[in-house]
């Protein structure tokens, strides 16, 4: 383009936009080709969707391993000493304080049916729900994150509260199943 104050070459101009019009122009065969390579493009079936995956933090109750969604955690320590309930249901360990806060503390392993048995290195899993009591479970192992695809339901169907076996066999835990569990134990212990 010329500087300020300078004609416009209206000619050369339109032969430019001319130019640039047929550079974009596609010939009927060329057209013809695009539509069927865009149809085929829009005729694939989708990708199937991500798995939901989740981080667990796996632990051992007895002999067994099972696991628990990190997200449903607020906190995880040693077992403190636990101030008895009496009258409690013999699932309730006690209570423990919790920087000023009081906190239940359930067995885990009698809360599912279990044999208890003393683990070397017991912890509290403190829930995330209101409420939030603690569970009582054996040693730490770890987290690990779990597909929801990779689930398979256990055989006998492994309990109320299992919502199914990771690929390495620990047994994964519904958080909504075990908070009602938690909530029915909570009940009978006020009545």
């Amino acid at each position: 383009m010329k500087g300020k104050g300078q004609a416009i070459d209206w000619e050369a101009l339109r032969e430019r936009i001319k130019e640039a019009e047929t550079r974009g122009m596609r010939t009927p065969g060329e057209l013809e080709d695009l539509y069927r390579r865009r149809a085929r493009e829009l005729a694939r079936a989708p990708a199937p969707p991500a798995a939901h995956e989740a981080p667990f933090l796996i632990f051992a109750l007895g002999r067994e391993r099972y696991g628990l969604e990190l997200s449903a955690l607020s906190e995880i320590l040693p077992l403190p000493d636990c101030a008895p309930l009496p009258g409690a249901s013999p699932e309730v360990l006690g209570l423990i304080n919790l920087r000023g806060s009081l906190e239940l503390v359930v067995d885990l392993s009698r809360l599912l049916g279990l044999p208890r048995e003393e683990a070397s290195s017991p912890h509290v899993l403190i829930l995330r729900a209101p409420g939030g009591a603690g569970i009582r479970v054996g040693q730490v192992e770890g987290t690990r994150p779990v597909a929801s695809r990779d689930l398979v339901k256990p055989e006998g169907g492994g309990g109320r509260a299992v919502k199914g076996l990771a690929p390495d066999g620990a047994a994964l835990l519904d958080t909504q199943e075990l908070a009602l569990l938690l909530r029915e134990v909570c009940h009978e212990d006020h009545h």
